[in-house]
């Protein structure tokens, strides 16, 4: 079985453009945070853009109901910390809950030079 979280962190970890070493880094910390995710339960999934991680199914959907503010602010700093620690030129601007009832939507913004691509079907 395919797993399409490990998949997109794959391709995420191999993406790059010429500009060198910030798009390669910025690939491979995007990875590193779809892989933590996944390994949390959230399903995540790299936009085709690369500027959103649509999170399809938070373990925490029923706490995060009642308590919003606090679980999807931890859930950001999450990946925030993740991307801290990879030193990449990318960064988890926010974390919109709810956007469908399934689903919550973290944005990138990702640095000059660098760029994320996600893995197609």
């Amino acid at each position: 079985d395919a797993d399409p979280a490990a998949d997109q962190a794959a391709a995420a970890d191999a993406a790059g453009s010429p500009s060198g070493d910030d798009a390669d880094a910025t690939g491979r910390a995007v990875g590193q945070v779809l892989g933590v995710l996944a390994r949390s339960g959230f399903a995540p999934e790299l936009t085709a853009d690369g500027r959103r991680i649509l999170l399809h199914d938070c373990p925490f959907r029923d706490v995060a109901r009642a308590h919003t503010a606090i679980v999807c602010s931890a859930h950001l700093g999450l990946i925030q910390g993740t991307l801290d620690r990879a030193g990449a030129p990318v960064t988890a601007t926010r974390l919109v809950p709810f956007v469908e009832p399934r689903l919550c939507v973290a944005e990138l913004e990702v640095g000059p030079g660098a760029a994320v691509t996600a893995a197609s079907g």
